[in-house]
């Protein structure tokens, strides 16, 4: 993949190419975000499933727009809901939808330009709490 800046004046374009043709700009800043964490390490991997059962495992959450990120998934400090985070790394706004499949729960959310929303879950009972980066 190719990544290029063009700078003129105070203007910054951002062309990517994938061998497939060009890129445009959301997917790019997302890749780049998810290239700038750091490695995870997982204390245990999956064993798999009986082939008959591989196409019926869903995913943990699933977001609807693919430029916003679910960055944290957490279990709340205080208390027993859980915390997720929301970045829209654009200037734009933008809306997803947060689906978790396996306890019937999806909302919309909708996020303004570089916004990180901060929301807690309580999975029970699928309320909804927008709440600050503190969780307060």
């Amino acid at each position: 993949m190719l990544y290029q800046v063009e700078q003129r004046g105070r203007q910054t374009a951002f062309v990517g190419e994938d061998g497939a043709g060009l890129v445009g700009l959301y997917p790019l800043l997302a890749r780049a975000a998810a290239i700038a964490e750091k490695p995870m390490a997982l204390s245990f991997f999956p064993i798999g499933c009986a082939p008959e059962k591989e196409n019926t495992i869903q995913p943990f959450a699933v977001l609807s727009d693919d430029v916003i990120t679910l960055s944290v998934f957490k279990k709340a400090e205080i208390g027993e809901d859980s915390v997720i985070r929301l970045f829209n790394p654009t200037a734009d706004s933008r809306k997803t939808t947060l689906a978790l499949p396996s306890i019937a729960f999806s909302r919309e959310f909708e996020l303004s330009g570089y916004e990180i929303k901060t929301v807690r879950i309580n999975l029970t009972t699928k309320e909804v709490t927008e709440v600050d980066l503190t969780e307060r």
